[in-house]
């Protein structure tokens, strides 16, 4: 059925209208009449998250976007449920960052699908990057919540106009060689919006412990949502409150549950059945001191072809039920609130501190390189991913992303190491002794080669020698020792970054010590010189010295 004409009907029309699709009669849908219209109608603001489906990946595929953003597509259905409608936009920054960091090569349907985007007017607040878990980590230990640190690796130059410093000469008509390019973008020009509401936080449903709500605020939030199951107010038809000195918006969970029953409807009746529910449950929510509700769709993403656009239509008409953007609701004055502890599972913090630890890991890593930020911006956007709550995500579950993760980390750690070598002969008294570094990067990297001796045998002169590897390459570092004596000694060699923190693990290098043979073979050496040079000089004087014998003469000839 066609959204438009939907939206001209009083609510028992248009469940009559379905009723009549399904094989229904009028009378059927006399009995699901209008409610009595209230003196004050409740205020209901419906929250409606954009988020993506099935892809596990810090960014949205090229092709996944074609799909999701094609006229029929998942991202272009909710656009089409939304305008038009007081609904507020829940919106996964990733959506956005993904197709501006495609540059040029980004889809014809997803570049207009975010321009449609920009032109709605409903109210809109960002969620976190791929609508990451905002308290695993703080109850992991964190201090803040976590956010993007940088886009920058994924951006690729060659898919948008030069720097400002460096644009091109205009053509001689004056018209840019560069045409419609898009200018280079940096990470914050990816992630900004125009958000109606800002600094919103959005933790998934009953996870947010005692100290969480705190740690939020403090990290720049000034607005926390959460869910009726994980707060208890002092007036449930108040959807404000405050919680631990901090302003909350509460999701009503058991009248969102009819919600995305209705929108989740496979056949007519079915829908009428919940959307029914979901009118009486509203019209029962008291108004004398000007009642409101949070209603939420389905984080999880909801199918293509749920009953969104009806829905929202049929709360609209009602005229006991006035739908406002979220914001309006969220200016009420704050009632008394208090938080129901509801930490997150041992395993999934257990995890989640696994995770955090092997980012510290990379974070001390990326120091050996020219530009940190682009391996931890990546890192972070990985484990941000990985943090997502949706299972679909996930298909071999939590526990095996996070083991995805940690080993993504290990071999990023190898990406930098020492070059096992063969048993070294040393047979100067002073030499140096040549270690290898291998960079697997695509970026310049610098490291210091740190030197040990385990034995009184030799002494190293330089412990600690500085080294810069290019890209995808090796490169030798030259430290100096000096020969006590005699023997077999063990080095043992580490890299060690700008920050003094260990890269990699150390290794053992054999040195075969013979000092003093320099000397005996420059003594010999010197000697056959000598020799062949006395050699020389004897053989001319002998020859001077020997008489010369006339030529015998050669007989004339008559």
């Amino acid at each position: 059925m066609s959204m438009k004409p939907l939206r001209a009907l009083t609510t028992g029309a248009a469940i009559a209208v379905l009723c009549a699709l399904s094989g229904g009669t009028a009378a059927t849908a006399a009995v699901i009449s209008p409610a009595a219209t209230k003196s004050s109608p409740v205020r209901v603001a419906v929250v409606l998250p954009l988020t993506v489906p099935n892809d596990s990946g810090a960014f949205i595929s090229a092709e996944a976007l074609e799909r999701y953003t094609a006229p029929d597509g998942f991202l272009s259905s909710r656009l089409d449920e939304a305008a038009g409608s007081a609904v507020t936009l829940a919106i996964d920054p990733m959506i956005i960052a993904s197709i501006r960091v495609l540059g040029t090569s980004a889809p014809e349907s997803a570049a207009g699908w975010l321009t449609r985007l920009s032109l709605l007017t409903n109210d809109s607040f960002a969620l976190a990057w791929a609508d990451s878990d905002l308290t695993a980590p703080l109850q992991a230990g964190e201090a803040t919540v976590l956010e993007p640190t940088s886009l920058d690796y994924a951006i690729d130059p060659d898919l948008f106009a030069a720097a400002p410093d460096e644009a091109p000469t205009p053509a001689p008509t004056g018209e840019p060689e560069v045409g419609d390019v898009p200018a280079l973008p940096t990470t914050e020009s990816l992630l900004a919006w125009d958000y109606t509401m800002a600094d919103v936080a959005w933790p998934v449903a009953g996870t947010v412990a005692a100290d969480d709500v705190a740690a939020i605020a403090e990290s720049g939030f000034t607005t926390t949502i959460l869910e009726s199951t994980n707060v208890t107010r002092s007036s449930a038809s108040n959807a404000v409150a405050t919680v631990a000195r901090t302003k909350t918006v509460v999701v009503d969970n058991t009248l969102s549950s009819g919600l995305r029953d209705a929108a989740d409807a496979t056949t007519p009746e079915g829908w009428v059945d919940a959307i029914s529910a979901l009118e009486e449950g509203l019209e029962s929510v008291p108004t004398a001191s000007g009642g409101s509700v949070v209603l939420s769709f389905d984080r999880e993403t909801v199918a293509a072809n749920a009953r969104i656009g009806e829905t929202v239509v049929t709360l609209e008409n009602n005229t006991s039920i006035e739908v406002v953007p979220l914001s309006t609701i969220a200016d009420d004055s704050a009632g008394r609130g208090k938080l129901i502890d509801s930490p997150q599972s041992a395993g999934r913090i257990r995890n989640t501190r696994s995770l955090l630890a092997a980012e510290q890991r990379d974070d001390r890593f990326a120091t050996v390189a020219e530009t940190p930020g682009l391996i931890t911006g990546e890192r972070r956007l990985d484990l941000l991913t990985t943090l997502a709550p949706a299972p679909n995500r996930h298909p071999g579950g939590f526990g095996a992303s996070v083991a995805d993760y940690v080993a993504d980390s290990r071999t990023l750690e190898q990406s930098v190491r020492l070059v096992k070598s063969s048993e070294i002969l040393l047979l100067a008294d002073r030499s140096s002794i040549y270690v290898s570094v291998a960079n697997d990067l695509d970026q310049p990297v610098t490291v210091y080669v740190s030197v040990r001796a385990l034995s009184p045998l030799l002494r190293v002169e330089d412990s600690r020698v500085e080294i810069t590897i290019e890209p995808d390459s090796q490169k030798k570092a030259q430290v100096p020792v000096q020969s006590v004596s005699n023997g077999r000694v063990s080095l043992e060699v580490g890299l060690t970054s700008v920050t003094n923190d260990d890269i990699g693990t150390p290794t053992l290098v054999r040195i075969n010590v013979q000092a003093g043979w320099e000397g005996p073979v420059t003594w010999v050496l010197g000697a056959f010189v000598v020799i062949i040079f006395a050699a020389g000089i004897y053989r001319n004087l002998i020859l001077r010295r020997r008489p010369v014998q006339p030529s015998p003469e050669l007989p004339r000839s008559e």
